[in-house]
């Protein structure tokens, strides 16, 4: 799915619940993932976050599909516990692809991006 330049709280909500388990896992355990496509609006630093999810998320944010699972790997990262908060830098127009994934598990996702 491509979230295009999307910011805000919420930018997607959806699951990882018969998703499929595609995609290597940047932290060795596979659970089902999404992939998303995002393009930073402007340059900047940018926060990624899956705070409002009601699972053990896990990040992944790569250069693309055929980087994985090399890239920026959060699991248990920032102040929300077992829910993910990324803070990374973004050049106007950069595409990269985001991995909602599970620490063993899967379930009901929220995502936000902001611009810090």
């Amino acid at each position: 799915m491509d979230l295009g330049s999307a910011l805000g709280p919420s930018v997607l909500r959806g699951t990882t619940v018969g998703a499929g388990n595609d995609l290597p896992s940047c932290t060795g355990i596979d659970s089902e993932e999404v992939a998303l496509a995002w393009t930073a609006p402007s340059s900047g630093l940018f926060r990624i976050s899956t705070c409002s999810s009601s699972y053990n998320t896990t990040l992944l944010i790569a250069a693309s599909c055929g980087a994985l699972p090399a890239g920026t790997c959060a699991n248990d990262v920032g102040n929300c516990l077992h829910h993910e908060i990324v803070d990374l830098s973004f050049s106007a127009g950069e595409r990269v692809v985001i991995v909602i994934d599970g620490n063993n598990s899967r379930g009901p996702f929220v995502l936000d991006i902001t611009q810090r």
